[in-house]
């Protein structure tokens, strides 16, 4: 088990850096066409969009073995080999267009530790502030998590289903994306400038990180359940929150289960091959 100096992880908390760029109808364009998405007429991207905008940019010198970039200058050099982004609850204001020039500021808010059947999970607490002339367009809290290697860990390739939420059995809306293919997962890979290897490099992620093929990326799962639960509720979405609960591998197509709410709010589910449950999201 790595030795977790908390209180040295903890340093990191409050740094913070912030970019910007222009949102263009190429960006747009390579968007869509990625999603399988219509355009909207007054050029405003979907919800999951932001993740496609300011993402960072590592020269090749300063990359890890996994894709990401060296730990230690901007998230804190977690001692832990991988890295997964546990969920997030986001914010919307108004909607990006193209044309747009949207900021960035990204701080750390928190850096904590859970123990589990896997072993540690150190936890990195996140917040994106996306904004267009002052005015807020998504705010975030990201969760990632750090853990041992699936190899290490027993066979446990999961978050550690943190949440453990109930399965839901009843369900008022479903549907069934299209296939996770490798393109997919290449393309999505290309939109967001998401250099992890898990999501691309079959060799690397069965040999290195001990999965069973490639992993479906989280924000591309849940860009695909905030498209549905629009069209479900008929509305632009206000806020959204995901949980990953357990890896979802590229192949086949995944079913987006429903339930809405008696306050108008709709509870989302991603399921996949062996009725596995990998994401639970709320929109509203």
């Amino acid at each position: 088990m790595s030795d977790i100096d908390l209180d040295h992880l903890k340093a990191w908390i409050g740094k913070s850096n912030q970019t910007e760029e222009a949102i263009t109808k190429g960006l747009s364009d390579r968007l869509h066409a990625t999603l399988g998405f219509e355009q909207e007429e007054d050029g405003a991207l979907p919800h999951g969009a932001h993740w496609c905008v300011c993402v960072p940019i590592t020269a090749i010198a300063d990359i890890a073995p996994d894709g990401h970039a060296k730990r230690g200058e901007f998230l804190p050099p977690i001692p832990l080999p991988r890295r997964m982004w546990a969920g997030s609850e986001i914010v919307f204001g108004r909607s990006l267009k193209v044309g747009d020039m949207v900021k960035r500021r990204s701080t750390i808010e928190n850096v904590y530790v859970k123990h589990g059947r896997s072993g540690p999970l150190c936890f990195v607490d996140v917040r994106h502030y996306y904004s267009v002339e002052d005015e807020m367009a998504v705010d975030e809290l990201q969760t990632v998590v750090y853990r041992e290697s699936s190899r290490e860990s027993s066979g446990v390739s999961s978050a550690e289903n943190v949440l453990n939420p109930p399965r839901m059995r009843i369900f008022d809306v479903r549907t069934t994306t299209f296939p996770m293919s490798e393109v997919l997962l290449f393309r999505y890979s290309a939109v967001t400038f998401n250099p992890h290897r898990i999501h691309y490099d079959n060799k690397y992620v069965t040999e290195v990180e001990g999965y069973p093929g490639l992993i479906v990326h989280g924000p591309l799962q849940a860009t695909l359940l905030m498209g549905f639960a629009r069209d479900s509720l008929g509305k632009s979405l206000k806020k959204f929150t995901f949980r990953g609960l357990s890896p979802m591998f590229g192949g086949p197509a995944f079913d987006i289960f429903g339930v809405k709410g008696e306050d108008g709010s709709l509870s989302l589910e991603a399921v996949t091959v062996g009725d596995v449950a990998t994401m639970q999201a709320t929109a509203s």
